[in-house]
């Protein structure tokens, strides 16, 4: 604790000092105001400028302000396989409604930024939604900095930070998205935010609190970004339609008990020095490449089991274990060819998990003198890979990520038919070779105004026994969607 107050005096300080280098004492003018001066007539614009200032500021408070509000309805039409008599049920209904609506705005002036984004968010499934504050008289500083509720809440804060800028770098303290990435469709490097999956087809990104830095040379820009401590994502519910099979399979392998399913709290580490993550980062331009390259280190979402006893039975828990990363990515054009591509390492210190590479490669490819035919297509092609270098291998941990990670041996392909700037059809397909697994998700977009769509699609899902989508198999649905912008 001593060590996190110490943290937290240093970004104060950090905050305090900053601002007073922007001044030197040639900066520093004083006027003297001669006494026979009228100095009523003087005063009167200074209080004209500090109302102007204030109507100023209000004025960009409400010209900033953007909004959205999105309604989607999905028919899951296989229906769930529930074992007779299970305890508890799972959430097997076949309609499906959630709705959202998200607000943000900015306000800006001199040097000085602050940003901050929110959502409200409802539906009708069971077990999945909860009260940001539930509990919150019985509270410690952990549940205000940590979200342990791996249910998404009703009403919470995605985003909220400061930033100051100068002429050649930048300081942002807050709560932040932060983006890692060139692909188009996947991005094995695109690791380093939060995100809540509980539909793992329509994600749900989070900020994390952190203090970051930016210094700019030219083309190349040089981060460094602090995390001080863990803040993860939320996975769908053990009850839910995506998660329900996967917990029938760890209490058949004896990992799980039909009491654990209901359990919604996540198991985070100690808000200590020791779990804080700092991640530096280099991206730029160079004769027409754009490209990136990190180094992490910390916790970065990596979660094992931690085998605490195995007398006179096995007892483990989940443990978030610390991990060297390293990703990378490029992209170019040429002509209407856009290539890319991207790779992530993966080192856990004493083997508490698999030391592995995640990489990708891709195309993009436009055609938009068609004639009159359609306005525009665009294809898409990527290729993911996963390879092992070694295997989890501490005698006191177990169950490593493997099972969890996907695109290990995926092509990926997304087809995008703009017939007019109103009328759009989207076709995704994904094609896991190694374990044969299929993902076929058609849309159709309507711009019925310039602030209304309507969407309609499906997503069709085949998967064979022991593929990594074979959880999921009874989970295909049609959906429509109706998203106002404001």
């Amino acid at each position: 604790m001593v060590k996190i107050m110490v943290w937290l005096i240093f970004f104060y300080l950090l905050s305090a000092i900053i601002p007073a280098t922007l001044f030197s004492e040639n900066d520093l003018e004083i006027e003297i105001i001669d006494e026979n001066e009228n100095t009523e007539e003087e005063s009167q614009p200074i209080i004209n400028d500090e109302a102007n200032s204030s109507q100023n500021i209000l004025e960009k408070f409400f010209q900033s302000g953007k909004g959205q509000m999105r309604t989607k309805y999905s028919w899951f039409f296989n229906a769930l396989n529930v074992p007779s008599g299970a305890d508890p049920e799972p959430d097997s209904q076949a309609h499906i409604i959630d709705q959202y609506l998200t607000y943000s705005f900015f306000l800006e002036e001199g040097l000085f930024r602050f940003d901050f984004s929110t959502y409200l968010a409802l539906g009708n499934q069971k077990y999945m939604y909860s009260s940001r504050f539930q509990d919150i008289n019985t509270w410690a500083i952990s549940d205000v900095l940590q979200d342990s509720d791996n249910r998404r809440h009703y009403f919470d804060i995605d985003e909220c930070y400061i930033s100051l800028f100068f002429p050649a770098c930048d300081f942002i303290i807050g709560k932040k998205i932060f983006t890692n990435s060139l692909s188009s469709i996947y991005s094995p490097a695109d690791i380093y935010k939060a995100v809540d999956t509980h539909d793992p087809f329509d994600p749900r990104e989070l900020g994390r609190i952190q203090a970051m830095t930016n210094m700019y040379a030219g083309d190349f820009t040089f981060s460094l970004i602090i995390w001080p401590y863990y803040q993860g994502g939320k996975e769908f519910g053990l009850l839910s339609r995506w998660g329900y099979y996967w917990a029938l399979e760890e209490i058949a392998k004896g990992n799980m008990t039909s009491d654990m399913l209901t359990y919604d709290e996540r198991i985070y580490p100690e808000i200590k020095f020791e779990n804080m993550s700092c991640l530096m980062k280099m991206k730029g331009t160079l004769t027409g490449w754009d490209f990136f390259l990190t180094a992490f280190h910390g916790l970065a979402g990596n979660t094992v089991s931690h085998i605490l006893t195995t007398i006179p039975v096995v007892i483990k828990e989940p443990e978030v274990v610390p991990v060297f990363q390293i990703t990378g990515g490029f992209a170019t054009t040429i002509g209407k060819l856009e290539f890319h591509a991207e790779a992530f390492y993966n080192y856990t210190y004493n083997y508490k998990d698999d030391h592995f590479i995640r990489y990708l490669c891709g195309l993009r490819y436009t055609i938009d003198e068609l004639g009159g035919v359609m306005d525009r297509i665009e294809f898409t092609c990527e290729y993911a890979r996963e390879d092992i270098f070694e295997k989890q291998n501490n005698s006191a941990y177990t169950d490593s990520t493997e099972g969890k990670r996907y695109y290990k041996n995926d092509i990926i392909a997304l087809i995008r038919l703009q017939f007019t700037t109103r009328l759009k059809l989207n076709l995704l397909w994904q094609y896991t070779f190694s374990d044969t697994a299929f993902i076929l998700s058609p849309n159709l977009d309507y711009q019925v105004l310039d602030n209304l769509s309507l969407m309609a699609g499906a997503q069709f899902l085949l998967a064979s026994e022991g593929s990594s989508f074979y959880n999921w198999r009874d989970n295909s649905r049609l959906i429509a969607q109706i998203t106002y912008d404001f």
